[in-house]
């Protein structure tokens, strides 16, 4: 999947916006994806973009954001972006 939803948020800096390109980590390992969030019900969920594929997303694992190599907070996955 290139995309899901994600809710539960812990932001440790600001918030991201809309435009704003991030980095996503997804699982433990060294891989990280460029991303995209895309705000839904009032900023209580979001889907994120992904600029690859991942076949190993599943609900309930985390997503951490980063804006290079800073934190910026993190995500609990709910599902596809398709639910």
């Amino acid at each position: 999947r290139d995309s899901f939803l994600c809710g539960g948020f812990n932001w440790l800096l600001d918030p991201p916006r809309e435009d704003e390109e991030l980095q996503v980590k997804v699982r433990h390992g060294p891989a990280m994806y460029g991303c995209r969030v895309q705000y839904l019900r009032r900023g209580q969920t979001a889907r994120v973009a992904l600029d690859g594929n991942d076949q190993g997303l599943a609900a309930g694992q985390y997503a951490v954001f980063y804006r290079g190599q800073q934190c910026v907070g993190s995500a609990v996955m709910l599902g596809g972006s398709d639910l």
